[in-house]
């Protein structure tokens, strides 16, 4: 049982290129888990179709944890000046990345918009609340119950079930940047 993972970042990558976000950074999962792949894969996707590249320095590896968060944001902001928005691979790496920001200065999101991946409880109560794609996680436990209880012989079973994009107050259009300046 999975969550489209790559079709969730995939969409959030679109979401990002319409509000006109052109420099994008990730903050990526472990390497070795199938849905860091998944979300990065989605995500890049999503960027090529809007004709965006998404630059290697763009990608800063985290743990999935809310320091990781932190130091990946500020990695990526040290290095890529100009950048509008971060997509973080959970929304435990987001909260994260909310706190870099403002020990800066910036804004979120009129200096920079960053984006989680889940939709944790917490997600909508945050300040600014936080975009985020939505992984159905009572209907992933409910389908993982069928699957024990009614297994099937020889087969294998993948379930991807489908996500959705959340946009809160978290991300916006970037600001030009003679104003950020």
């Amino acid at each position: 049982m999975l969550p489209d993972s790559f079709g969730g970042a995939r969409a959030l990558a679109a979401a990002l290129a319409g509000l006109g976000h052109r420099l994008s950074g990730v903050i990526s999962g472990p390497s070795q888990l199938t849905t860091t792949f998944d979300r990065l894969a989605g995500f890049r996707t999503g960027h090529e179709e809007a004709a965006i590249k998404l630059m290697p320095e763009a990608i800063v590896a985290g743990d999935f944890s809310r320091e990781s968060g932190e130091r990946a944001v500020n990695a990526l902001l040290d290095a890529l000046p100009g950048l509008t928005a971060v997509f973080a691979s959970n929304d435990l790496m987001a909260l994260g990345a909310l706190r870099a920001p403002r020990a800066r200065g910036l804004r979120v999101p009129d200096d920079v918009s960053i984006a989680g991946f889940d939709d944790i409880t917490i997600a909508s109560d945050l300040c600014p609340p936080l975009t985020t794609v939505r992984v159905p996680m009572a209907r992933m436990g409910e389908l993982a119950l069928r699957m024990v209880v009614e297994p099937r012989e020889g087969s294998l079973r993948v379930e991807h079930l489908p996500t959705e994009l959340v946009l809160r107050a978290s991300t916006g259009p970037p600001r030009p940047s003679s104003e950020r300046d």
